[in-house]
């Protein structure tokens, strides 16, 4: 059992450089956490579009006794754009969201964490979160309003409320859980997280050179114009479809379902404001032909706006300087906790049931081995047990899907002018 220390580890090392790059080390591995958990989030149907269980914040609950501001900020931003990378989103409407959330959460968290107090904390790791899930959920309430949903949204904020409350209950518990009984925990605070030879991402001088990758970003951002601009609902429908095709020709995997829950909640948060003529009633609440279109027209924009944003990371594009080498680093150590998962779900397949449900319950002690094995126990770099190349992107031939796609987004508008 390992108690909860207040402030940032510190580990006595003759080298500043190479207890720096410790710290980048931990940052990049914690930020890994969070998109393994972000993952599994994905599999969790959710009544909004825009609502999170908070699954991906457990790991800065996590990093708050181990990182000092300067390396928290990196997390937070890590934790961020390696959701967009890995999902697909990094594009569209909901890295806003993404970001608004963290930005509120991981600073008023961290600040709690600091002045809790040492000998008798004031605010436990599952008030931390309860506290970060209240101001996240303002946050993308706030900008959800700003951008796409407007004053209705707040109508769902009592259940969206309730329901952060409850997740958020759940993940303090489970963090402060694990910082007491987990063996990766106690290790990576008493001796630092890993040796020398996983650091050679963070350590290399290599410059930064655009590669093929960048050619589905550049296309992708001669796309947003028409989109944006569009306003006739026929010929935004039309596109989503074109974006669509073109998100399918890029290999990236996606689920439907986020998209078809976003239109929902899209035509039924317009249609709390009527306006324009009545076409019938459901239940309370008027069907109304302006309400109906509006609804539609943001909804197809925005679901359009995530099909292209899969084909803009399709090539997994790199970034220069330290940002870009962590997130070479997060998604190495990413591969390497999702195989681990892999491998442990398909073990656990073989066994009885009895055994199962023991597995099931020590989900926290599962997790906390793979993480031991991911840190300390493979003898080579994890971007290679994990099978992903650092800044080495999905190389594609000339891009004839975009170059299609660019065509009918900017010929429908003439097409169907004054329609």
């Amino acid at each position: 059992m390992t108690s909860l220390p207040s402030t940032p580890m510190n580990h006595d090392d003759s080298s500043g450089q190479d207890t720096a790059k410790n710290r980048l080390e931990l940052t990049a591995f914690l930020a890994a956490i969070s998109l393994f958990c972000s993952s599994l989030e994905l599999l969790i149907p959710k009544p909004l579009p825009f609502f999170r269980l908070g699954l991906a914040n457990l790991p800065l609950l996590i990093g708050l006794p181990l990182l000092g501001w300067k390396d928290y900020l990196w997390l937070m931003l890590l934790k961020t754009l390696g959701q967009g990378l890995v999902n697909g989103t990094l594009f569209s409407f909901q890295i806003a969201l993404s970001a608004a959330s963290t930005l509120a959460s991981g600073p008023l968290m961290r600040l709690l964490w600091m002045i809790r107090g040492q000998k008798k904390p004031w605010i436990s790791p599952i008030g931390i979160s309860i506290c970060g899930a209240i101001s996240s959920n303002i946050a993308q309430l706030a900008v959800a309003q700003m951008l796409f949903f407007g004053p209705s949204i707040w109508l769902v904020a009592p259940p969206l409320f309730a329901l952060g409350l409850a997740t958020s209950l759940l993940v303090g518990l489970a963090a402060s859980a694990f910082m007491r009984s987990s063996i990766w925990y106690a290790r990576v605070h008493s001796e630092g997280l890993l040796p020398s030879r996983y650091s050679r991402e963070l350590s290399t001088d290599r410059k930064w050179k655009p590669n093929r990758s960048i050619i589905p970003v550049i296309m992708g951002l001669a796309m947003l114009p028409p989109l944006f601009l569009q306003q006739n609902a026929g010929v935004q429908t039309l596109s989503m479809a074109a974006c669509l095709l073109l998100a399918l020709s890029s290999g990236r995997k996606f689920r439907p379902m986020p998209p078809l829950l976003l239109v929902f909640s899209m035509l039924f948060l317009s249609l709390l404001q009527p306006s324009g003529e009545i076409l019938f009633h459901w239940g309370i609440i008027q069907i109304t032909r302006d309400a109906l279109i509006q609804g539609w027209s943001k909804a197809m924009l925005l679901v359009s706006l995530i099909y292209v944003s899969l084909y803009m990371t399709s090539g997994r594009p790199s970034l220069p300087g330290t940002a870009g080498k962590l997130i070479s680093t997060q998604l190495s150590y990413f591969g390497q906790l999702s195989g681990g998962w892999t491998s442990r779900g398909k073990d656990s397949s073989k066994t009885n049931s009895s055994h199962r449900k023991k597995t099931y319950m020590s989900l926290l002690k599962t997790i906390d081995t793979i993480l031991c094995e991911a840190s300390w126990e493979s003898e080579e770099s994890p971007a290679a047990a994990s099978g992903i190349t650092a800044h080495a992107g999905k190389t594609s031939g000339f891009p004839i899907a975009a170059v299609l796609t660019i065509l009918v987004l900017y010929t429908l508008p003439v097409i169907f002018r004054g329609i």
